[in-house]
């Protein structure tokens, strides 16, 4: 009996939702301390986005939180809107820097399988998106890292 050689385990990168925030007058450090919530990346307005690139037209911030991979959809947008303290503060800080856009991204890795796994927004999540004027967006990308 021939015996199978132990496989690899397989990396899979997490789901994660992000909210950026684009086109507000002053610093991006300003509107991170206002947040009080550490920024997974910034630029500013007029500064190359990379070394050698072309400059940003606005500026902006991004937060971001890591999920499990398991993560229901529908508990996608609550999640980065708790990390942000919670819809009440979140549209407080937004009235305050006045930003040209705000979008909140569902990064979702996808299945190696011929169906895809479904999921739903709530209407309370709908209408806080609507609340904070935020779009929705969907990021798909290979559930490998």
């Amino acid at each position: 009996m021939e015996r199978s050689s132990p496989q690899e385990p397989e990396t899979l990168r997490p789901r994660s939702v992000s909210l950026t925030i684009r086109g507000f007058p002053g610093s991006t450090d300003e509107v991170i301390a206002l947040f009080g919530v550490a920024a997974d990346s910034s630029g500013l307005a007029s500064t190359p986005a990379l070394p050698g690139k072309a400059l940003l037209k606005r500026s902006y911030v991004r937060f971001n939180v890591d999920l499990a991979p398991d993560t229901p959809l529908f508990r996608m947008v609550q999640a980065i809107l708790d990390h942000m303290g919670g819809i009440d503060r979140l549209s407080e800080c937004l009235r305050r820097i006045e930003p040209e856009h705000i979008d909140i991204d569902l990064v979702l890795p996808v299945r190696d399988s011929p169906e895809q796994e479904g999921g739903f927004i709530s209407p309370s999540s709908i209408a806080d998106l609507q609340r904070i004027g935020a779009t929705l967006s969907f990021s798909f990308l290979d559930r490998r890292k």
